[in-house]
């Protein structure tokens, strides 16, 4: 009959839906489920060998560095240990007069943390969450001079809890093995969930990899340090750590 309705077609398509809905949702518990077991298996047997921090350096030429613990910005309680499960880090200030530059370095070896998990903590998360304010960001920043061009960073501008008058300049990049994690071009806290499923269907199939974690902070625009001594000698730094653009595997967003 023209118009009448079909209850057995409805009953069919909300079975054929609710079919894909669980399709999906089992294979993405699968998915979760082999990535668990593999980094389990191997933070067993894994020990920590951040043999890269060794490049990050201690001393820059016509700069006055020191080494520095963690602070509120790299947790979000006194406990950070058990928030970041870092097993090494290098967190060192350099000061020129007025100038400051700072480098955080954390390290994770295969296994030791989630890397959907470990992306979560960037400055995007943690900062915002002890009161600084963005003021600027850029997704696919270079960074380089004539000798070294790292791999495109996330590229932030904030201000400080209570302070009008002061900006802090900050780059970061998060390598999972040789690679760049894709955070995507866009502020926010985590990936979009398309991105989280591609990113833990990849990790699931290639196992757990060693992750490190690094931020350059600055006062002053990173491009009026171009022609600094010891800022052209961090970038090389960084360049034989692993962020050099020729050596990577894999691309940034």
């Amino acid at each position: 009959m023209t118009g009448a309705q079909d209850p057995g077609g409805k009953r069919n398509w909300e079975m054929v839906r609710r079919g894909v809905l669980v399709c999906a949702t089992a294979s993405l518990i699968l998915a979760l489920a082999v990535n668990w077991v593999v980094q389990v298996q191997s933070q067993a047997g894994a020990p920590a060998n951040p043999f890269r921090l060794a490049a990050i350096p201690r001393e820059l030429p016509g700069w006055q560095g020191r080494t520095l613990p963690l602070g509120p910005t790299e947790r979000l309680a006194q406990d950070f240990e058990s928030i970041l499960n870092l097993n090494a880090f290098v967190y060192t200030e350099f000061r020129q007069g007025e100038k400051r530059i700072a480098v955080y370095c954390a390290y994770w070896r295969p296994g030791q943390m989630p890397i959907q998990v470990t992306a979560a903590h960037t400055p995007d998360r943690c900062w915002t969450k002890n009161g600084w304010k963005l003021l600027e960001n850029r997704f696919s920043e270079e960074i380089g001079n004539d000798g070294s061009v790292l791999l495109p960073a996330q590229w932030r501008a904030f201000a400080p809890p209570g302070v009008d008058d002061e900006v802090c300049y900050v780059l970061f990049w998060h390598l999972v093995g040789n690679d760049l994690y894709d955070y995507g071009h866009r502020f926010q806290r985590l990936p979009s969930p398309l991105l989280w499923w591609q990113n833990a269907m990849q990790y699931a199939i290639l196992g757990p990899q060693e992750q490190y974690f690094v931020r350059v902070t600055s006062n002053r625009p990173f491009g009026e340090l171009n022609y600094d001594l010891g800022w052209r000698e961090l970038v090389a730094a960084l360049a034989k750590f692993g962020l050099e653009a020729a050596r990577a595997t894999g691309g940034e967003d």
